[in-house]
């Protein structure tokens, strides 16, 4: 009785679907379409239900992944994360970060969403002064690289929370080596520092 009454229901929604009304039976068509399944949806049957599943699960991760890759490529901001972040994969930082605020700055820093002069320099109408940095005497665009690696305002922070080999000579490279480590220590001595770094960098702009 209750199979029957499924049955019914769904072919009510095929019937609107295929008269051009939307509904939930419509998302599923264009689903089943967009992962080159269509087929299944003109015979409303599968021969195999597991082989099908493990079929469409796959398609539309492979789905997924071309239009994160797109949406990524195509974004300027993201300059930093596309070169640390080169798979559609769940990253260990979500579950080694447990304190929000610096989760938080983490986050942030790796897709670009903060007030570094360099980003801001990304808007229309803004000043090439703004891109330099207003915290040390170096006189250098205030970048992802700078602000991690080299601003000497953080040089105490830095010293205390990352590891000695980033911080002599610094390289875009050993920057990229940071935020791509999925060592825990790592991560956490990075989350750390952009926390107070950021903190002191507030600070020391209140003052000028």
């Amino acid at each position: 009785m209750q199979e029957d009454l499924l049955r019914n229901v769904i072919l009510c929604y095929l019937k609107m679907t295929q008269n051009g009304k939307v509904n939930w039976d419509t998302g599923v068509r264009k689903c089943l379409y967009s992962a080159g399944l269509g087929y299944i949806w003109e015979r409303q049957g599968v021969d195999n239900p597991n082989c099908f599943i493990r079929s469409f699960t796959s398609s539309l991760h492979e789905i997924n992944t071309q239009d994160w890759n797109c949406s990524v490529s195509d974004n300027k901001k993201l300059s930093l994360y596309k070169s640390v972040k080169n798979r559609f994969v769940y990253e260990d930082y979500l579950d080694v970060l447990n304190v929000r605020k610096f989760r938080y700055c983490y986050v942030n820093f790796r897709i670009g969403s903060h007030a570094l002069g360099a980003e801001l320099a990304l808007y229309k109408n803004t000043p090439p002064e703004y891109k330099l940095c207003k915290c040390c005497t170096l006189n250098c665009i205030e970048d992802e690289l700078h602000f991690l690696l080299v601003c000497e305002n953080y040089r105490v922070i830095r010293s205390s929370h990352l590891p000695k080999y980033y911080c002599e000579y610094p390289i875009v490279f050993k920057m990229r080596l940071l935020m791509f480590s999925d060592n825990p220590n790592i991560i956490e001595s990075v989350a750390t520092y952009l926390y107070h770094a950021f903190q002191k960098r507030n600070s020391t702009l209140t003052t000028l």
